[in-house]
């Protein structure tokens, strides 16, 4: 599952996927650097950061969500 996560401010802090995910909130998700899309680091993730994403069934559907919203942004 993919997504972005948000800052306060409701502009994107992170965009990445999901990797493993525990009944508890508890996991690791891959990041995406900004430029490339490229992975670029692996992060732990907890039940308060996944309380600061939207997420997505694709990376497609992310793309576009982010283009939007910098359309809305501009």
């Amino acid at each position: 599952m993919f997504f972005h996560s948000l800052n306060d401010d409701g502009t994107v802090n992170h965009q990445g996927c999901l990797l493993a995910l525990t009944a508890a909130g508890f996991g690791r998700a891959q990041l995406f650097e900004w430029f490339w899309g490229e992975p670029s680091t692996v992060i732990k993730v907890d039940p308060d950061y996944l309380c600061t994403c939207v997420f997505y069934a694709s990376a497609a559907a992310m793309n576009i969500a982010y283009e939007r919203w910098e359309a809305d942004h501009e």
